[in-house]
């Protein structure tokens, strides 16, 4: 839930999937009920934000019966592609989609979650710090005409985005809040998907990159990598 901000249940009827997902949540709504159901049909018609009220997580059991309560959850949050690049060997790539809050400060409204609470949970803090730049390179990607993408396959490795250009141009990026260790980590992580990848098949990486929040300036390490605070994106 804090990676994607919503989940659907889906299965036959009668194999738990309500039992289950009540184990999870804090808040339940039975729209199977004439008088919620009634409640939250005319919530949804106008787009009220009391649609979303309660302590989270929050579960709709029968979501279906109101297919406007998952278009409004949908439009706070942003899907991101995956990447299908040519390999030089075979290899599984995941192709699910990569959801994402369009604005960060709805997963943190969502948790309840002050800045101490985040500085006492890095791995939460690390999250939003990745859905924030996510965000911030989608709109930037946009006036360069390319798009962003993820990817990651069965071995495990991943890169957190990927920009593709309409051109053919790409470049790797992997989203870390800073210090030495996960920094040494993302570049290691960027070059082995660049090994992987069948540059006789494809153009070059453009660019290597490692976009932080603690730095306070861009540089390029001697293995090529870039390390870029966010400060510091622009188109």
């Amino acid at each position: 839930m804090k990676s994607n901000g919503c989940v659907v249940i889906e299965g036959p009827k009668w194999f738990g999937k309500s039992t289950t997902a009540e184990r999870f949540a804090k808040s339940v709504v039975k729209l199977q009920k004439p008088a919620t159901y009634n409640q939250y049909k005319s919530l949804a018609d106008i787009g009220d934000d009391n649609l979303l009220l309660g302590e989270k997580p929050l579960l709709f059991d029968e979501w279906q019966k109101i297919p406007e309560l998952w278009d409004y959850i949908r439009y706070y949050i942003d899907e991101t592609e995956s990447w299908m690049p040519k390999l030089r060997s075979k290899t599984i790539i995941r192709t699910t989609s990569t959801k994402h809050f369009v604005d960060s400060s709805i997963a943190t409204a969502i948790l309840d979650a002050n800045p101490n609470d985040l500085m006492n949970d890095l791995k939460t803090f690390g999250l939003l710090f990745e859905n924030l730049v996510i965000r911030d390179l989608k709109i930037y990607v946009q006036s360069l005409e390319g798009n962003v993408y993820n990817y990651r396959d069965k071995s495990g490795l991943e890169a957190d985005a990927v920009i593709h250009l309409n051109d053919g141009r790409w470049g790797l990026i992997e989203i870390k809040l800073g210090g030495e260790t996960l920094i040494n980590q993302g570049a290691r992580t960027l070059q082995l998907l660049k090994d992987k990848i069948d540059q006789e098949k494809m153009n070059k990486p453009a660019f290597l990159a490692i976009i932080t929040a603690a730095d306070s300036f861009a540089y390029k390490r001697e293995d090529g990598v870039y390390v870029v605070p966010i400060g510091c994106l622009k188109p």
